[in-house]
């Protein structure tokens, strides 16, 4: 019995330790930036690159700006200066389109408070930048030649949808005898066979349940503050899809009495994505070009079984990280060079896991083997902080913060970590572990115990009465 007991605590003491582990941190444990990159050509070109120097100039803590209500974003000044030295073999005077990508969006700042401020020049004379978005799939890293091929002039090509395709605008106002509160819902069944010809996106719907032969069950609670919208893009319905009325969310919910007034209006789906991502978009100062080109790129990338049946769920539009390109011309006359600087904000990710916070960067020097040679390159990390990391060796320190120099592109791309002290200390939670201890872990624990006991318990009657 002892031997029981002491695997009990055991395993109460395990149960606690994991509940630590697994939950270090009650908000997020790190801030994700932008990993910005080298500059890419959208074409082959024959340029050489004879020397990149790389200068990173970061004085600020990002933390202290872009947290709570962002109100000292502006204050922000720490960048990176890529300037690349051009060199045209050629006999032909060469003129490049090419695109920098700053990286994806981050997620503790509004890119648009920054992207005007810093600038492109050719031979220290500032040119014209065009500021662009693509988005990309999440889960995979940045992959600049994948991504640079969505820098279209125009619209991106499909087969279904067109920026000045037809929309028509279903909104559903529902009237019902029962009292209306949130337990109530109207449910609809949409029907994946006519999807050749339309696409819906729904609008304040609450559930999706799938269903036999090609068919979905859509939800959308009775108490709201705007009406549910169905959005059929394409072709109208010719009959709106069926929809009851019940007296709760469950599966066994009994059907009440109710119907629904419905109003329609039309418009095109350029015009829909601007209205629908307007907030999204105006943050960041996306044009309504490239905001249609991102939302055909996100379905075609999307993995949602819904869309089989021609169900678009916006809200995943969202989960997609959005990349900031800034895209302009050179010319090099024949045997000639250029120096081509470009200037941008960085934004590291920052683990708050540590007091002080750590900073990670990352700049992808990978795009620059694309040129047709590459010759020489200098990394400056002007800052008063410590690198506590890098994965690139040869980083010498001096008055300004440190310097690499070498012949061609180092392998890899560049990685580094600063934080204003060399040996930053990891928070060990203990409040929230205390928490975690008394109303988690501990009652788990109890109720372990317990079925143990329990089981100790009837095995011994068991026993006893067959003795």
């Amino acid at each position: 019995m002892k031997k029981r007991i002491f695997t009990v605590f055991i395993t109460v003491f395990m149960l606690f330790n994991m509940g630590v582990t697994a939950f270090a941190n009650a908000g997020p444990s790190v801030w994700y930036g932008a990993d910005s990159a080298s500059v890419v050509i959208i074409d082959d070109c024959p340029l050489i690159v004879e020397k990149e120097i790389l200068t990173f100039d970061i004085y600020q803590k990002p933390y202290e700006y872009f947290e709570g209500l962002q109100e000292n974003a502006e204050q922000y000044t720490d960048k990176f200066t890529a300037q690349y030295t051009f060199y045209n073999p050629t006999d032909t005077d060469i003129t490049a389109q090419l695109a920098f990508p700053l990286g994806m969006v981050p997620d503790y700042i509004n890119m648009k408070i920054d992207t005007e401020k810093y600038t492109v020049s050719v031979d220290d004379k500032e040119i014209e930048k065009e500021i662009r978005y693509t988005n990309s799939d999440q889960y995979n890293e940045f992959d600049y030649r994948k991504e640079a091929v969505k820098l279209i002039d125009g619209y991106m090509p499909d087969d279904f949808f067109s920026p000045d395709m037809t929309v028509t605008k279903y909104t559903l106002v529902p009237h019902t005898d029962e009292e209306i509160d949130y337990h109530r819902e109207m449910r609809m069944v949409w029907d994946g066979n006519i999807s050749d010809k339309t696409r819906i996106i729904p609008i304040g719907f609450d559930s999706f349940k799938w269903e036999e032969g090609q068919k979905a069950e859509i939800a959308s609670g009775l108490l709201r503050k705007h009406n549910a919208v169905i959005y059929a893009v394409g072709q109208p319905l010719e009959k709106f899809p069926e929809y009851k009325f019940y007296d709760s969310h469950k599966d066994n919910a009994k059907q009440i009495d109710g119907y629904v007034e419905i109003k329609e209006e039309t418009t095109t789906l350029e015009n829909l994505l601007v209205g629908l991502f307007a907030d999204f978009s105006g943050n960041l100062n996306i044009e309504s070009k490239d905001l249609y080109n991102m939302f055909i790129c996100h379905i075609s990338e999307s993995k949602d079984y819904y869309e089989k049946l021609g169900i678009i769920h916006t809200d995943s539009f969202y989960t997609y990280n959005h990349v900031c390109w800034y895209l302009y011309e050179i010319t090099v006359p024949a045997g000639q060079s250029v120096v081509n600087t470009v200037t941008a904000p960085v934004y590291p990710d920052v683990n708050v896991n540590y007091t002080p916070h750590k900073c990670d960067y990352t700049y992808l020097l990978s795009p620059a083997k694309e040129w047709a040679d590459f010759k020489d390159i200098e990394i400056n990390i002007n800052t008063p902080f410590y690198i506590l990391e890098t994965n690139q060796n040869g980083f010498e320190k001096t008055e300004t913060g440190y310097i690499y120099k070498g012949v061609g592109l180092p392998d890899g791309e560049l990685e580094f970590t600063l934080c204003e002290s060399e040996t930053p200390q990891k928070d060990d939670n203990s409040e929230y572990n205390l928490f975690m201890f008394v109303y988690i872990v501990l009652p788990v624990g109890l109720f372990v115990v317990g079925i143990i006991l329990f089981v100790v318990l009837i095995k011994n009657i068991d026993k006893k009465k067959k003795q």
